[in-house]
């Protein structure tokens, strides 16, 4: 019989598909900073850098407009974006 793992609850974390957002960001050498991307996908998963199970967001990097994966625990939307309403930044 096949044993079937059921995700936690994903992160609440307002994502808007094909729109640049900012982001406070920790990659996986600790490096914390403030980054636009463009999520165009979330998957429960692992990769290489994130080798344990976790909610992934497939995006475009604006800077070096590369896709990546980033962990949605490690992700942080900036409070000013909040308190004015605007979670979407033009590219």
């Amino acid at each position: 019989m096949k044993s079937t793992v059921t995700p936690p609850v994903m992160p609440l974390v307002p994502l808007h598909f094909n729109q640049a957002m900012k982001v406070i960001y920790t990659n996986w050498k600790g490096k914390t900073r403030e980054r636009t991307i463009i999520p165009t996908a979330v998957f429960f998963g692992e990769t290489p850098y994130h080798p344990e199970t976790q909610w992934l967001v497939e995006a475009v990097d604006t800077e070096d407009h590369e896709v990546k994966m980033f962990a949605m625990k490690d992700m942080v939307i900036p409070v000013e974006l909040y308190t004015t309403g605007h979670l979407s930044t033009p590219v």
